[in-house]
């Protein structure tokens, strides 16, 4: 056992380092040694975790035994691979994950003005709250702690707004993981950007229909669909086209 400093793993993996892959479980810490492993020039693995703990019966043990099964896994050909995701493309990718965090705490700020709304049996709102400019309803609230707890939630709904300005304008600065000329010759920024806030409907958006026998309209084909079909598409050759395994690679943002 190693403790969790640069020093201590080269020293501790320097007789091995002729035959020696690394392989880690999917959690938060993961990028340190990763990165480490590529300067170093160690072959790195990264374990999807929740396959992991599929496989082996959950994860109630300590560090020495979890290491061991890790480790057996690698032995057996079972260890569940999943992406490293590149040095230089993580903290935007992080970025992107907080910016939906803020936006859900948003959204339930939005939802509980809705709901003080129906409490007191008012009037639905006529125009959207999302929107600053259709934010004047505290007038309709007579009570004094109604309209406290309303007048709270539209302030932190305001901040949430500038908030979220200013990363969205800071992730059009650092760009995307796709060329938009590699997806479609011409496609602006703004497509490109509603493009990747919908990766759940990949299918719709390309147009690939699953089934047409559904009462509600076609079934398009989902992220993961796509996926097992490029899976089942590919399987046994040797090589793929380097811009099929790169989608294949960012589909699971």
């Amino acid at each position: 056992m190693c403790g969790p400093s640069p020093h201590e793993f080269r020293r501790a993996v320097q007789p091995f380092r002729e035959d020696l892959i690394v392989g880690v479980e999917c959690m938060f810490t993961w990028y340190w040694l990763a990165d480490l492993c590529l300067d170093e020039n160690i072959k790195f693995i990264l374990g999807h975790a929740l396959y992991m703990k599929a496989i082996h019966g959950g994860k109630k043990k300590d560090d020495k035994i979890d290491s061991e099964k890790i480790a057996r896994l690698m032995r057996g050909g079972t260890f569940p691979l999943s992406y490293v995701y590149p040095r230089e493309m993580r903290a935007t990718r992080d970025l992107l994950r907080r910016r939906t965090f803020l936006m859900r705490r948003r959204s339930e700020l939005l939802a509980h003005v809705q709901l003080v709304n129906q409490q007191y049996n008012h009037d639905p709102f006529e125009k959207m709250l999302q929107y600053a400019c259709n934010r004047d309803v505290l007038d309709r609230f007579e009570l004094v702690g109604a309209r406290q707890s309303v007048e709270a939630d539209l302030q932190m709904i305001g901040h949430y707004d500038q908030l979220l300005k200013q990363l969205e304008s800071s992730l059009v600065r650092q760009g995307f993981v796709f060329n938009a000329q590699a997806l479609r010759e011409g496609l602006g920024r703004a497509s490109l950007n509603a493009l990747t806030r919908r990766i759940c409907r990949t299918g719709e958006a390309a147009n690939v229909v699953v089934s047409k026998q559904e009462t509600k309209g076609p079934k398009y084909a989902s992220a993961h669909d796509l996926r097992r079909s490029f899976g089942f598409r590919w399987a046994g050759k040797c090589r793929r086209p380097s811009a099929l395994q790169a989608l294949m690679r960012h589909s699971s943002i």
